[in-house]
């Protein structure tokens, strides 16, 4: 981690303060680790499964999961989503223009990660 705020440091001027661990792996070590050291870990909470999902022939099995899981009442993120796409695989853009209409249409309003986290502290069990 200290490596990546010297980079970001250095390019940008600022390093962040939230983090998304490597394929979402993070104990309790690793979670008093990063708080230690200034962080607030993030994971998501609607997978679109897209790594799986390649080559773009393919992505509609994401398109179909991302909707069915924003759509369930039953979804754990209480109408608050942080999904996991991956920006580095071809068929992703899609995936993204998909998942913004969808969210579009459900209403969900689009907020940056810190008022996303800021929101669940305030109100950690909305209704959905």
């Amino acid at each position: 981690m200290m490596w990546n705020e010297i980079m970001f440091r250095d390019i940008l001027g600022f390093f962040p303060t939230y983090m998304r661990p490597p394929r979402g792996n993070c104990d309790g070590d690793c979670l008093v680790q990063m708080e230690n050291l200034g962080y607030t870990v993030v994971m998501w909470n609607l997978d679109t499964d897209d790594r799986k999902n390649q080559p773009a022939s393919n992505i509609w099995k994401s398109f179909e999961k991302f909707s069915a899981e924003l759509w369930d009442p039953n979804h754990s993120g209480h109408g608050r989503v942080i999904a996991l796409a991956h920006d580095n695989l071809p068929a992703t853009l899609e995936l993204a223009k998909h998942m913004i209409s969808q969210a579009k249409a459900k209403k969900l309003e689009f907020v940056t990660v810190d008022s996303h986290m800021q929101a669940n502290v305030d109100d950690p069990e909305p209704d959905g």
